[in-house]
């Protein structure tokens, strides 16, 4: 289970940029191996703007 309420570095949440745009990993994978809540996850993809989901759970498209 992730931890919750910690700051992630700025080289992690690069990784999770990284993983989010070239990886078809779930939200949950990803959270589970960098070690965060996949609410994390789902606030830096918002952020950055990397999977546009169109209010499907299951699939998305990478932003441009």
């Amino acid at each position: 289970m992730g931890r919750q309420g910690c700051v992630l570095p700025d080289v992690k949440i690069k990784t999770i940029v990284r993983l989010l745009a070239s990886t078809e990993m779930q939200i949950s994978e990803i959270a589970e191996r960098i070690g965060c809540s996949r609410s994390v996850i789902v606030s830096i993809n918002r952020k950055h703007s990397v999977r546009l989901y169109e209010g499907k759970r299951n699939r998305w498209k990478i932003a441009a």
